[in-house]
């Protein structure tokens, strides 16, 4: 795999990844059915359930700004298990893992990586978690680097990303992969809109098969719904305000569950 130079969050300047996390679907599932201890407990007495998560949830494509934030020279130094993103953080899938089983859509944390030539240093970073009903969603996470303290070379790849891109350009590449993925839901309510006039124009109407598609757009509107509540709520500050200047989130979940 390799970045894909017609996606649009390729050009955005600060750190992306793009992660296929269908594995960790079983693992969740198995949380919710469990009914012992609370969930943070069950993890506790269970931690190759967080072991697996880091063995099979996989990046499947980076931007050129993650790659200079881990010191790496191509995308396939950083495709595959996400354990690496949290080599100096052991504490932080768990809390990713109870933000997704809280129902939560968004987790925002801050804790420190480590790049592939050693150097640590802390970021602010921000995940999107995919709905259990739909594995097959990808995940994106974003850091948010406070720029290396020894002020090396890496600092300068990172802030000069910055500097170099500017706020239009890069305002305007974020909604234009906002539009990407809002495209996809309004598409379903099309498709499924004429597949249940199609049904109703039977002769008789078949009531039942056009519900069913009344239902799909339902719940389409609801996907829509998150992604612009998800963009108005935590991408669009952060679009807005300085990159490098976060506040420390501490596991923060994001709720961008919508109102049903």
């Amino acid at each position: 795999m390799s970045i894909n130079h017609e996606n649009p969050l390729d050009s955005l300047p600060f750190p992306l990844w793009q992660i296929d996390a269908r594995a960790s679907v079983k693992i969740v599932r198995e949380l919710h059915s469990q009914r012992g201890p609370d969930p943070d407990t069950y993890i506790n007495y269970n931690p190759d359930l967080i072991d697996e998560i880091l063995d099979s949830v996989l990046v499947e494509s980076v931007n050129e700004a993650a790659i200079a934030l881990f010191e790496g020279r191509t995308p396939h130094d950083l495709i595959g298990p996400v354990r690496y993103m949290f080599s100096q953080a052991p504490a932080a899938p768990k809390r990713t893992l109870l933000s997704r089983l809280a129902g939560h859509r968004c987790h925002r944390d801050e804790f420190e990586i480590c790049s592939l030539n050693g150097r640590t240093h802390k970021v602010s970073f921000f995940i999107t978690l995919p709905d259990s009903a739909r594995p097959e969603d990808k995940a994106y996470a974003m850091m948010l680097s406070t720029i290396p303290r020894h002020g090396d070379e890496v600092g300068k790849r990172i802030a000069g990303g910055v500097a170099g891109s500017t706020a239009q350009e890069s305002f305007a590449t974020l909604l234009s992969s906002f539009a990407h993925d809002l495209k996809q839901p309004l598409a379903a309510i099309i498709t499924s809109a004429e597949t249940g006039q199609t049904w109703l124009r039977r002769s008789p109407p078949d009531v039942g098969r056009a519900l069913i598609q009344t239902n799909r757009i339902i719940a389409s509107a609801h996907r829509a719904t998150q992604l612009v509540d998800g963009f108005r709520t935590n991408v669009l500050p952060q679009a807005t305000s300085t990159l490098w200047d976060i506040e420390p989130g501490d596991g923060t979940a994001l709720d961008i569950r919508g109102d049903d």
